[in-house]
């Protein structure tokens, strides 16, 4: 019986892993009988709440030929997946305790009450999961807050900019094509009319662009922590998009006549067209485009791209009989797709003002190992917009701390701003600092935010016993805010 249990189970894990490619790494490592590294790639998403990793975790611990037998755990793990209602969780947990001797059930009893403690569903609710704040409550402020207010982009125009860069790469393309045109046009045999015409249909349009943007304005009216939250087209204009944001003057938010810190603003930028006729006439190609993402949609992937469009254009091409693209994100969320549960999410939280639809997508997007959810579930638990999330400082340092160490620059940033700014030199101990010069290498290579990172460097430098050299770089970080009026008096070195 317990053979035929351990076979079902391997089925079943087999069909859970081909499910969720969040999962890929762990698949190969199974595939490869390295049962240790699999454990440790289950453990890592089964401690945050995930069901499936808690269930093939309990998998490797029910199967004798992975050298990790453990039936006591694997009971836990199967009854911790159980609260989440993970499909014949609860079952095989049965099935494994109706087997154990009554001292084995009474020692497997003990040790999942421990692991329930700890990593029991309303445990993590209450230690690293961001929870809504009491609405019920109204706070009425004496001296209303007054927002920031945008004056001008600096150092880049975002209509001629990215027009300009846009349009140059198009013309560089379509001077080949001209220059073939002319080639041909000179050969003395082999032109054609029709050639000509296939010619020129090569000939590019400049794409048109819709964009969303979260940020942060702080007391100087400085952007801080730019963010893509919606793209299109995707990767093609994300750097000169957020150093525009980057880039701008804001006359920063008030609060009883004092500036202070606004955090998750957003901003959205659209170009390439003007409105339904502009982009139907301009961009013909997106109607038929919007065609084909309708007839096909086979994957998620696709239907994820469905999604996207409608989110940039359905206003524009689609017509009314096609459902909001926030319906299709939430129908592929509800299938564990971890790219529509972080777009939905982020929607319903920072667009729709809405965190109690938009928290627990991000809350499962994070469970499913997607970086930039766990680093958003830090900066919530941090800054929430509109007070609908109660702050908490220990969550906010798990979820940063989670995406930092698998590379994510701002969480990275944001950890050692706190650092720096809050604890004193005797707590940060040689790992940090050593861990810290490795994500400042980082930092370098993504932020756009020259100064504030050549002041980390020099705080840095002083704790790791360069005094001379922290005082060089913390010049040059002063020199270089007071540029472009950046109030600096917070800056110092201990």
């Amino acid at each position: 019986m317990y053979k035929g249990y351990l076979l079902l189970l391997t089925i079943l894990l087999s069909f859970s892993f081909s499910a969720n490619a969040n999962f890929n790494e762990a698949n190969k490592a199974l595939n490869e009988k390295d049962f240790e590294h699999a454990k440790m790639l289950f453990l890592q998403k089964a401690v945050m709440g995930n069901a499936q990793a808690q269930f093939n975790l309990a998998a490797l611990y029910s199967d004798p030929q992975s050298g990790l037998a453990n039936p006591k755990a694997a009971f836990a793990w199967l009854f911790l997946a159980s609260e989440y209602q993970y499909p014949k969780a609860e079952a095989f947990a049965a099935n494994i305790f109706n087997q154990l001797s009554p001292t084995e059930q009474k020692q497997t009893k003990t040790y999942t009450e421990k692991l329930v403690q700890r990593y029991g569903k309303q445990a993590l609710e209450q230690s690293i999961y961001p929870t809504l704040a009491d609405t019920s409550v109204q706070v009425v402020a004496t001296h209303p807050f007054k927002p920031a207010k945008l004056i001008q982009h600096t150092n880049l125009d975002l209509n001629d900019e990215v027009q300009f860069k846009r349009q140059r790469r198009v013309a560089e393309h379509n001077n080949a094509i001209d220059r073939q045109h002319e080639r041909m046009q000179n050969m003395l045999t082999g032109y054609r009319v029709g050639s000509e015409d296939n010619l020129f249909k090569l000939r590019k349009q400049p794409e048109p662009g819709y964009f969303v943007i979260k940020h942060d304005i702080d007391e100087n009216g400085r952007v801080r922590s730019p963010e893509l939250l919606f793209a299109w087209p995707e990767a093609v204009y994300d750097e000169i998009i957020l150093k525009t944001i980057q880039d701008s003057i804001y006359e920063p938010a008030m609060n009883k006549k004092t500036p202070v810190n606004q955090h998750n603003v957003i901003s959205y930028l659209r170009f390439g067209y003007h409105g339904k006729s502009s982009l139907q006439m301009g961009f013909p190609s997106y109607v038929e485009h919007f065609k084909s993402l309708t007839r096909n949609q086979t994957t998620f992937s696709q239907q994820y791209q469905y999604a996207q469009f409608l989110r940039a254009f359905g206003d524009y091409v689609v017509p009314k009989n096609h459902p909001h693209f926030s319906d299709v994100l939430l129908n592929l969320s509800q299938k564990a797709y971890a790219p529509a549960q972080l777009a939905l999410a982020q929607y319903q939280i920072y667009e729709n003002n809405n965190a109690a639809a938009g928290l627990p997508w991000l809350i499962a997007a994070a469970k499913n190992g997607n970086i930039t959810a766990q680093y958003q579930l830090g900066k919530l638990a941090l800054n929430s917009p509109n007070q609908q999330i109660t702050p908490d400082l220990n969550k906010a340092s798990y979820w940063l701390s989670q995406a930092a160490e698998h590379g994510h620059y701002q969480a990275q940033e944001n950890l050692l701003e706190f650092a720096f700014t809050h604890l004193e030199p005797t707590d940060l101990d040689p790992v940090f600092i050593s861990t810290a010069d490795t994500w400042l290498q980082n930092i370098i290579q993504n932020s756009q935010d020259s100064a504030y990172t050549v002041y980390l460097q020099a705080k840095l430098m002083q704790l790791q016993g360069y005094p001379s050299k922290a005082k060089r770089y913390f010049n040059e970080a002063i020199k270089q805010a007071k540029a472009v009026n950046w109030a600096v008096e917070n800056w110092k070195l201990d």
